[in-house]
């Protein structure tokens, strides 16, 4: 027969855990300073905030460099025979007579055909100096979109009116030379 409850002996206790002594205030020493220590995530999180936008920016740079290959490719389909220029800007100490003048333009470019900003100065003896628009900074690549319009109405204007001219001076050529061997 089991033994009752009572009789059982209970199983011991554990000591008691000692209780720290209460720290003493020493009302000469100040409490010690929190450091308020950032965490590493506040730094990052602000860093992939402007990676984000930095990433965003350099896909509008990839767009507008793509414009322009896409305005070249258009260009080039003109066989225009010469170079082509609009105005964009004169700068100098008054309109009639600017000293710096500022063009797109359709031009050869080391040995290709290519959209640039020409800046021509007039005090230079009409010196121009072409710069491939892919080259210029941002804010004028930007501008010059305003100013395509413009180019591509002149180059085909100057790609028509060649026509004519080539052909009337090819055949007086081609006649001379019937008349030669005549």
């Amino acid at each position: 027969m089991p033994e009752p409850e009572e009789s059982r002996p209970s199983a011991p206790k554990p000591p008691p855990v000692p209780r720290r002594p209460a720290a003493t205030v020493n009302p000469s020493v100040p409490p010690p300073v929190r450091q308020i220590v950032r965490p590493p995530m506040v730094r990052l999180s602000r860093g992939k905030v402007l990676a984000a936008a930095g990433n965003e920016l350099l896909e509008c740079y990839k767009e507008i460099a793509e414009a322009w290959v896409k305005a070249e490719q258009l260009l080039s389909l003109s066989h225009v025979p010469k170079e082509v220029r609009v105005l964009v800007h004169d700068f100098g100490h008054n309109e009639e007579s600017p000293e710096e003048s500022i063009y797109l333009g359709y031009v050869r470019l080391g040995g290709q055909w290519r959209i640039c900003e020409v800046t021509v100065e007039i005090d230079c003896q009409n010196e121009s100096y072409e710069r491939a628009i892919e080259d210029c900074p941002l804010d004028v690549r930007l501008e010059m979109l305003d100013h395509f319009d413009k180019l591509y109405a002149e180059v085909l204007k100057t790609t028509k009116d060649y026509v004519p001219k080539v052909k009337d001076r090819v055949s007086k050529f081609l006649a001379s030379l019937e008349a030669l061997n005549g």
